[in-house]
């Protein structure tokens, strides 16, 4: 349910999103943060090749929020958004990232 309201939310805002988001991505090993920045960066460089674009980043984060907030009501604190918001932002910066060492890869070549 999270994730199908989170992708509606984004689409009836950017509807020229549609089609991203094809599959879920878990995540395993949270904690494991020297594993996890190569899964993102790797998540950044899928993503461009979907056609994601840096402009397309804002548009999912606030749809991240506003599914939080819908699905969490009252327990979706400033902190708790705070938290997520930071959250977010470290994981579109290292997709980022990772598309962009992707396109200088492929440029190189």
């Amino acid at each position: 349910m999270f994730r199908s309201s989170l992708v509606n939310h984004f689409h009836q805002r950017q509807p020229a999103g549609r089609g991203r988001f094809r599959r879920p991505s878990p995540v395993a090993g949270l904690e494991d943060l020297d594993a996890l920045v190569p899964a993102v960066k790797a998540l950044g460089a899928r993503h461009a090749v979907y056609g994601a674009r840096p402009e397309h980043y804002q548009p999912v984060a606030e749809a991240l929020l506003w599914t939080l907030d819908k699905g969490l009501g009252e327990a979706f604190t400033p902190d708790v958004k705070d938290a997520w918001t930071k959250v977010y932002g470290v994981l579109a910066a290292t997709m980022h990232a990772g598309a962009a060492e992707a396109s200088g890869a492929q440029a190189a070549e």
